[in-house]
């Protein structure tokens, strides 16, 4: 994926940060607006039957009507352009740099075990576990893990990480960390991403969120927004999230 090098700082006379901030917000009107489709048609659909907990099924079926429309979307503009998905638009669906790609989600894995497991020990040592609910059926384990290895990475990375950096680096791309290869628009899709964490009731509209999982987010989507630039593909972005989201479930499953 090629990056724009020009600035928004020299766009600034022809008003690109206007153009630059009413694409953020509608941004984060369409993941938004995606998110809360998918968690109503996968309300409508009766799956109580098979996963009467709701530990995976529901949330499987949300992530894949979520992300349908952003692909569609992806489609119809490379199409219209006549652009090529895996490079032009800076989708990344292509395997792009894999060595780089595959080192990174190695590296970035091994510091994500270590971190996690220590931090669910620490706590636990010290009186303050994590409170959480695991499912006690086997099948639904299985399932709550295959939905976390399958389906989480590679939606929640398409809607919050591919879209918002191609469209945003298509007007203007800002180097935030030169040391960490950090752009603008890969840390403003962090905070989206970040920002997709807060949980909104429907109907009352009242919000509830997790402050260290906020950090989390915000923290590990600037990775994957670094990883995803620097190697070409959402790829590894997406084996990255769906491998964090496999130790969460794991070490609570276990009981660390």
């Amino acid at each position: 994926m090629a990056v724009a090098e020009r600035t928004l700082a020299v766009s600034t006379r022809r008003g690109r940060w206007w153009w630059y901030a009413a694409a953020v917000l509608g941004l984060a009107a369409v993941q938004l607006a995606v998110s809360l489709g998918g968690g109503v048609v996968a309300g409508w659909i009766p799956l109580s039957s098979v996963d009467p907990g709701n530990w995976w099924l529901r949330l499987s079926v949300h992530h894949v009507v979520q992300v349908l429309p952003v692909l569609g979307v992806m489609v119809v503009v490379a199409r219209r352009s006549r652009l090529d998905l895996r490079l032009d638009f800076g989708l990344g669906l292509g395997l792009g740099d894999w060595r780089w790609g595959l080192r990174a989600v190695g590296v970035v894995s091994a510091v994500l075990v270590v971190y996690l497991v220590g931090v669910h020990m620490a706590l636990r040592a010290l009186g303050h576990p994590l409170s959480s609910t695991v499912p006690v059926d086997p099948g639904a384990r299985a399932g709550q893990l295959a939905f976390q290895l399958l389906l989480s990475g590679p939606s929640e990375e398409l809607v919050f990480r591919a879209l918002p950096i191609a469209v945003l680096a298509a007007l203007g791309s800002v180097v935030v960390v030169r040391r960490w290869g950090l752009r603008l628009e890969a840390l403003v899709a962090a905070v989206l991403f970040s920002l997709a964490h807060v949980t909104v009731t429907l109907g009352t509209w009242q919000t509830s969120a997790d402050g260290q999982q906020l950090a989390f987010a915000l923290v590990l989507g600037a990775v994957q927004g670094v990883v995803f630039q620097r190697s070409r593909s959402v790829l590894y972005p997406m084996a990255i999230h769906s491998i964090s989201n496999v130790i969460v479930t794991v070490v609570r499953i276990a009981g660390l």
